[in-house]
C-alpha cells in the first residue's frame, strides 16, 4: 500500500511540473471490459471463459510536441474471468495507466485523428471475489502491472472511442496459495471526452 501511494504522489507532482510548462487538457472516460484469468498449470495454458466488467474514469492530456502526448490515467476498472469450474472470479482495481500518444490526421472531410498508443499500467487490488472462495482477497497480490496496447479515434479534438488490450505481467496469485500462476488479461472499450 505504500508503495503505491508513493507512486500516486510522485506521479501527481510530475503532472503538476508538467502542467506549469505545457498545454494540459483533462478528460473522461468509460466503457466495457471483457476479461479473462490466463493460468498455466504445469506449463500448460487452461482455458477459461470471458467475463464483462466496467471501467471508468477521469485523466489529463500533455502536449509533448505537435502530435505527440502523454496521457495518464486514474480508472476504476474490473477485471476478472467467467466461469473455470463453475468458479467466476471478479477483480475490482484502481488503476493508473501511462499512455503515450501519436496522433495522426485522418485524410477525411471531417477531422477525425487516429491515435494509436503504449500504456504501462499499475494496479491496485481494493475487492476481489470468487465464487467458492470468500477469501479470495486474501490470496492475491493487491499490486499488479501489465501494459496496454491500442488505439484512440478522436473526433473534432474532443469526443473519442478507443479500444484497448490489456497484457497483464505480474502473477496475480501470492505464492503461498495454492493454485496455478494466474495473470489478467482484458480488452476494454471506451468512449469519452476531452474538455
Amino acid at each position: 500500500m505504500k508503495k503505491t501511494l508513493i507512486f500516486i504522489l510522485i506521479a501527481l507532482l510530475f503532472a503538476g511540473a508538467l502542467q506549469a510548462k505545457m498545454k494540459v487538457k483533462p478528460g473522461i472516460r468509460a466503457g466495457v471490459n471483457v476479461a479473462r484469468l490466463e493460468l498455466l498449470e504445469n506449463g500448460q495454458q487452461i482455458d477459461t471463459s470471458d467475463a464483462l466488467g466496467l471501467h471508468i474514469g477521469g485523466f489529463a492530456q500533455f502536449e509533448l510536441m505537435k502530435n505527440l502526448y502523454l496521457q495518464p490515467e486514474l480508472l476504476y476498472t474490473q477485471k476478472g474471468t467467467g466461469a473455470f469450474d463453475d468458479d467466476k472470479v471478479t477483480i475490482d482495481y484502481i488503476a493508473i495507466p501511462v499512455l503515450v500518444k501519436p496522433s495522426f490526421r485522418i485524410p477525411l472531410s471531417t477531422p477525425i485523428l487516429l491515435q494509436p498508443l503504449v500504456a504501462p499500467e499499475i494496479g491496485y487490488a481494493i475487492s476481489a471475489k470468487s465464487t467458492y472462495n470468500d477469501e479470495f482477497y486474501k490470496y492475491i497480490h493487491r499490486v499488479n502491472a501489465g501494459f496496454n496496447f491500442g488505439a484512440d479515434i478522436t473526433y473534432t479534438d474532443s469526443y473519442f472511442v478507443g479500444i484497448r488490450y490489456y497484457l497483464g505481467l505480474t502473477d496475480l496469485i501470492n505464492p503461498n496459495a495454492k493454485r496455478p500462476p494466474i495473470s489478467n488479461t482484458c480488452w476494454t472499450i471506451s468512449m469519452g471526452y476531452v474538455f
